[in-house]
């Protein structure tokens, strides 16, 4: 599976690995090309995970 749009390859490897494992990969990338909103939710969200996570 590709990443259409050039935002999704601006992810770090290690966000890309989590979305492509947890199956969310193609939803994310459709979001992020239709909404720059989204986008930035997304990033806030997986910031928040990897800081809690870690």
């Amino acid at each position: 599976m590709t990443w259409p749009s050039p935002l999704c390859c601006s992810l770090p490897s290690s966000w890309r690995r989590r979305i492509r494992d947890g199956g969310h990969q193609r939803l994310v990338c459709r979001h992020v090309a239709d909404s720059p909103e989204a986008y930035a939710a997304f990033v806030s969200r997986m910031l928040r995970e990897t800081v809690f996570a870690s």
